[in-house]
């Protein structure tokens, strides 16, 4: 990519994630975009943080990081063109935090709270959807698929996830088989365990739901993970689709599970549809969708706002 190269040559990255949460395919996205700009990885949490990075001294810091306080430390540099990823559901007054003032960017994942996230801190802030890993090797199936329906994710949360619950149970009442993976708590070896499943589950099932708020402009990593997986993503309509993908080019939306119920009877008659229906949807993600994308947008944002503080 000649942009990676015209990058590399004159900046020096740092991206900030945490160390002590589980490293999912945002995360090793992010490194492998780190490592492809000749970039440095270092985690927040650290002592000896702000140490580390004036030794390195970068000219661009990216924190994937939710939480504002956390990261309050990093006005200690200068000189630095500092940019925050937020990829949480949270409006601005929820995180108790207004001394952002040395963010030269906000980037959110979601295109509905930019005007709360602008009005509270007073800083640019851009739409910057999730993304996921490049994916190069994808290991074969481990267990008989013998569902319609991959589901990876949590269905117990008292608001966010009833709307799962409600569409999964549609899609049985349909006569489809829905298989669920899903940990209810955050973390540990289960967690691990089943992410490490989800490039096999996405690209061999034949069809992998992904359900989210209805957010303008939001979707999870769930999305992206199922395209850089080889997946088919039948997608619950969310304000904004349009703006990122093509129905039944790319991916399939549906609005109810009638028009769910249609898309997979459809696709299961026409195997060649189907499967160029996959094709593209990968192949548009390596294009586009990737977490090296969205860190040279995140660059080139920075770098704009750099000049016209000048």
């Amino acid at each position: 990519m000649k942009k990676v190269e015209k990058y590399t040559e004159k900046s020096r990255l740092a991206i900030i994630l945490r160390e002590d949460h589980m490293w999912g395919p945002m995360q090793q996205g992010l490194k492998e975009a780190a490592d492809l700009l000749k970039g440095k990885i270092f985690h927040l949490y650290s002592r000896a943080l702000i140490q580390e990075l004036k030794e390195y001294q970068p000219r661009e810091i990216i924190v994937f990081h939710n939480k504002p306080l956390d990261f309050k430390k990093l006005r200690e540099l200068e000189g630095t063109e500092i940019g925050w990823w937020m990829c949480d559901l949270r409006k601005p007054e929820q995180l108790l935090n207004t001394e952002l003032d040395f963010l030269k960017a906000i980037f959110l994942c979601n295109k509905e709270y930019i005007p709360d996230y602008e009005e509270y801190y007073q800083i640019p802030t851009y739409y910057m959807p999730q993304a996921s890993v490049l994916a190069k090797k994808i290991p074969t199936s481990e267990e008989k698929i013998n569902w319609d329906i991959i589901f990876v994710g949590r269905l117990n949360h008292p608001i966010y996830h009833q709307e799962r619950n409600i569409t999964i149970d549609g899609l049985r009442k349909k006569g489809f088989k829905v298989e669920v993976r899903c940990n209810p708590s955050y973390g540990g070896e289960e967690e691990e365990r089943i992410e490490k499943q989800t490039k096999w589950l996405y690209k061999y099932s034949p069809f992998c739901l992904v359900q989210s708020i209805n957010i303008k402009g939001y979707n999870s990593v769930r999305l992206y993970n199922v395209l850089a997986y080889q997946g088919f993503a039948l997608v619950k309509y969310f304000r904004g689709i349009e703006d990122l993908f093509e129905n039944h080019k790319h991916l399939c939306w549906f609005k109810t599970i009638e028009e769910a119920e249609g898309i997979i009877n459809y696709y299961y008659k026409y195997p060649k549809k189907y499967q160029k229906i996959k094709e593209e949807g990968h192949k548009l993600y390596l294009e586009k969708h990737t977490c090296l994308h969205r860190v040279l947008n995140m660059l080139d944002i920075l770098k704009k706002n750099a000049k016209k503080s000048l």
